[in-house]
């Protein structure tokens, strides 16, 4: 899911068992970014909030204790 004043979003490696890194381009400069991973059953596993003062960044997510399955990654502001 991407949230309003995000137009771009890429995690990489997809799959992974351990960092997963989160690309965002962003509309916004110096604004905040809640990142939430989601499990198939439609609840958060993680959430992190992240301030932005480039408008683009790159934020690693630590996978690595979450069991394996699929999960979703949500960018809102």
């Amino acid at each position: 899911e991407i949230g309003e004043g995000v137009f771009g979003v890429e995690l990489y490696p997809n799959p992974t068992a351990d960092i997963a890194n989160l690309n965002v381009s962003a509309i916004n400069i110096n604004d905040s970014y809640t990142v939430r991973v989601i499990d198939m059953m439609g609840r958060t596993v993680s959430s992190e909030l992240i301030n932005s003062s480039k408008g683009s960044f790159v934020h690693s997510l630590n996978m690595s204790s979450l069991p394996a399955g699929i999960y979703a990654v949500s960018v809102e502001t």
